[in-house]
Parts: structure tokens; sequence; C-alpha cells
């Protein structure tokens, strides 16, 4: 098993990995395949699939507007259980847009079987000015998806989120 700040960096580097076979990958390697993601303002994904096309919408929103994820080195572990922080950081000025922590639970081989995302601090980004997923992501989503994602961007649009 990887140490506690081994996994988190995989985990970290899984959000600002730009290739989608290589984020496809470092999901199915991270997570079991039933494993469970449950974060902020959204039902949990369960499931590679899904885990993958979260991780992946994220990553449209984020990376491209000039933002990356940054481990704060601070992964404690409790038997199965790892709990770390991260900060979304501007790749221009450096500066610190959005904090959360999450905890991760491990099965046997070290594999997370469920990631429990919190926010501390929230983007400043204008969420209400963003495209649609479906428009970010052509192709990419079922009608199901397109639907739940166009109701989470409404959301957001309505009422900026808060903590």
């Amino acid at each position: 098993m990887l140490g506690r700040n081994a996994l988190v960096e995989r985990w970290i580097g899984l959000w600002n990995e730009p290739d989608d076979n290589v984020r496809r990958k470092a999901v199915e390697d991270l997570f079991a395949p039933d494993a469970v993601y449950s974060m902020f303002n959204q039902d949990p994904f369960v499931g590679h699939d899904a885990i993958f096309k979260q991780v992946t919408m994220a990553h449209a929103i984020y990376i491209p507007r000039g933002f990356h994820f940054r481990s704060q080195n601070n992964a404690l572990g409790h038997h199965n259980l790892v709990r770390f922080g991260w900060a979304m950081l501007g790749v221009a000025d450096g500066e610190t847009d959005m904090l959360g922590s999450d905890v991760l639970v491990l099965d046997e081989s070290g594999r997370i079987t469920a990631d429990y995302q919190f926010h501390d601090k929230l983007s400043t980004m204008p969420y209400g000015e963003l495209p649609y997923a479906d428009e970010m992501l052509p192709g990419f989503f079922t009608p199901e998806e397109i639907t739940h994602y166009r109701q989470v961007f409404d959301r957001f649009r309505a009422t900026p989120p808060r903590i």
C-alpha cells in the first residue's frame, strides 16, 4: 500500500491530468469498481464511469480557466481512512481560489471505496457564466447525465454556491 501523501499525490494528479485516457486509467487504479464519490451540492457518483465523468467535468471547468489543484501535504491516516486538504490555485498568480478536504475510505488493497469531499472555500469563478456541461464536453454525457448537469448548472446560475 502507498504512503498516505503518495496516495494523495496520485489523487491530485487525477484532477490535473489533461489526457482523458490517462485520467480514466487513474480512476480505475485509484478507486474500487463500485466506489462512491460524494461532493458538495450533488448526489453521489458511483462507479468508475460516473467518477471519471465527474472528474472530467471538473477538469473542463477549472483547468482551461487557469487553475490547477495541489495537495496541502497534510494527509492523516486512521485505520482505513485518509483525510487531507487540497487547494485550487491560479496558475498565473499562485493565489488560492478554492480550498477543500477529502476523507477517503480504503479497502484492504489500498483502493478508494468512498471519497467524501468537503469545500472550505468555494471558488470565486462566475459559475453562472459557464457554458453547460454538454456544451463544454459535447457527446460525452448520456441524456440523463445532461439533464442532471443542466439542473446543477441552473441551480448555480440562480443561486451561486455557498458553503
